[in-house]
């Protein structure tokens, strides 16, 4: 804190800009879109300046978006009705998340042969976030953002926010978030944190190419 603290003045611009936007955005993203208010539980904030370990300027931001689905299957109008499955997957640290169809209607876009696809589910956030910030820059024109794009690293969603201190980067990413009960027995090490529940976050494995 001696030689390192950020300044303290910036922190606290960035926060209140940061948390402005971010719930002017997921308002809007909530009212423009159905599924997206099906699905949304809550902003949930990580990496380096969450953990306190964030030098040189409070700049940079990750933000996963919690989705949860419906706990009433629309088909069979009961809970836990088998229709949704997570098991290992045939890759280290990935899941199959699997969904059958009309658990959710408004979710069958994102499903092939029972799959949740990682494609489509990313672009249907592009697509939203994008919509979501063109109305949001028409309705307060002292707010600037850059055009949204994937990180070629991964499956986060970057936003530029155009702030008096300079640029805000924020990582966003979706999340689907699964109670400990469905964390797999078999094949699979214990799940070693005291959460009561974890995110699957969808992301290709390296090497995986475009469509598989």
């Amino acid at each position: 804190r001696k030689y390192i603290n950020l300044d303290n003045d910036r922190v606290n611009y960035t926060n209140e800009s940061f948390k402005s936007t971010l719930q002017d955005l997921i308002s809007t993203l909530k009212t423009q879109d159905t599924l997206f208010d099906k699905l949304f539980e809550r902003p949930y904030f990580g990496g380096s300046y969450y953990d306190d370990l964030k030098v040189g300027k409070p700049d940079e931001f990750d933000l996963d978006l919690v989705l949860v689905l419906p706990k009433v299957c629309e088909t069979h109008k009961i809970k836990n009705c088998g229709c949704v499955t997570v098991t290992p997957s045939n890759k280290p640290g990935f899941f199959w998340f699997k969904v059958k169809q009309g658990f959710c209607a408004e979710m069958d876009k994102f499903i092939k042969d029972r799959y949740i696809q990682t494609d489509l589910i990313l672009n249907w956030l592009k697509s939203k976030v994008t919509g979501a910030l063109d109305k949001l820059k028409s309705l307060d024109s002292s707010i600037t953002y850059s055009p949204p794009y994937y990180s070629e690293s991964g499956p986060a969603l970057t936003l530029q926010v155009n702030s008096s201190f300079g640029e805000i980067y924020v990582d966003i990413v979706p999340a689907f978030k699964f109670g400990s009960e469905r964390w797999p027995n078999a094949g699979y090490r214990s799940n070693k944190t005291t959460r009561p529940e974890f995110f699957l976050v969808p992301k290709k494995p390296k090497g995986m190419l475009h469509g598989e």
